[in-house]
């Protein structure tokens, strides 16, 4: 049954798979929303639902890959407790909604250094994610351009 009736037929499907759970294992569950296999995409997730950027990233042609971490919540209190001294677990304990400019800027540096093809965005008026419309924009158009370089997706004109 789909919550979201009025979308059918318009967004791709996303199937849970089971994976490994192990006390050194960060990957315990994943989520795949199929596109056209230009290439994979991988991100984490916490709960189960709809996620527009995940549509987004299937409609680009790409398969898109949730990585539920351990110490996400919606499972148990023991799943939730698994990321205790992990790094999901130091992340959910952390406040501060930004990530240090300095912070981004040395791994920039370790990518350059290592000869990583990467893009740095810098949005200074943002939080944890997109509030300004304008800065949403200009991420995903980015981030459009960047996959389809490398990967191989479409990009929309």
């Amino acid at each position: 049954m789909t919550r979201w009736p009025d979308l059918h037929g318009e967004v791709a499907q996303t199937t849970p798979v089971a994976g490994p759970v192990t006390r050194h294992e960060p990957v315990t569950r994943v989520r795949a929303c199929q596109g056209h296999r230009s290439g994979v995409v991988i991100r984490a997730r916490d709960t189960w639902g709809y996620y527009p950027e995940v549509q987004w990233l299937a409609n680009r042609g790409y398969l898109c890959v949730q990585v539920t971490y351990r110490g996400s919540t919606g499972y148990s209190k023991s799943f939730v407790n698994a990321g205790d001294r992990e790094w999901a677990g130091r992340m959910h304990d952390d406040n501060d909604p930004r990530v240090l400019q300095a912070e981004s800027e040395s791994i920039v540096a370790a990518l350059k250094d290592a000869g990583v093809v990467h893009e740095y965005l810098l949005f200074p008026d943002e939080g944890h994610g997109f509030v300004k419309p304008e800065n949403r924009l200009r991420f995903f158009a980015a981030a459009e351009d960047f996959l389809a370089r490398y990967l191989g997706g479409q990009v929309e004109e």
